[in-house]
């Protein structure tokens, strides 16, 4: 998987630009598009609750955590291969979910903790949209790929064969 051309774009070639790279590796809270965790998750992550969220460009999907030990991940949408949400009696209980994705190309996987249930719904749905178009686009634009059925019907089965 080639993530760096994705990084030096700029963001409005749908790539995560210096600046917004640098803000999810060091950055908390909302900023710069990011869907954190909500305050009630602090009663389990009481140092990165802040940390905890994921963010979307045109191209990718960042997904950040950590406090001491920052991580951020960086999947493109037409790799995504899955997205579930995850939720224990507890995090049920706080209204809270985790959402895994798994990616295409290996053994990838990664997750957002203790987000709003309702945000990971969301991200859910959202991405399983914007990995979908990405394929579709990928699989239009990528040389030797099959192309699609032909739809020409100007012909019908008893011309055509008449014709042979």
């Amino acid at each position: 998987m080639n993530i760096l051309p994705h990084v030096v774009e700029t963001s409005e070639d749908g790539g995560v630009d210096g600046y917004r790279l640098r803000s999810a590796l060091e950055g908390s809270g909302p900023e710069n598009g990011f869907v954190v965790a909500p305050r009630r998750s602090r009663w389990l992550d009481p140092f990165n609750y802040r940390r905890n969220g994921y963010a979307t460009t045109p191209d990718l999907l960042l997904l950040r955590g950590g406090w001491l030990r920052r991580r951020l991940s960086v999947v493109p949408h037409e790799r995504t291969q899955s997205v579930a949400l995850e939720s224990g009696p507890l995090l049920r209980r706080l209204g809270l979910a985790t959402a895994r994705l798994d990616s295409v190309g290996g053994e990838v996987s990664t997750k957002v903790e203790h987000l709003a249930t309702e945000d990971v719904r969301e991200m859910i749905r959202e991405q399983a949209a914007r990995a979908a178009f990405a394929r579709r686009i990928s699989a239009d634009t990528t040389p030797g790929t099959p192309t699609a059925p032909r739809t020409d019907t100007s012909l019908t089965p008893s011309e055509d064969s008449a014709t042979s």
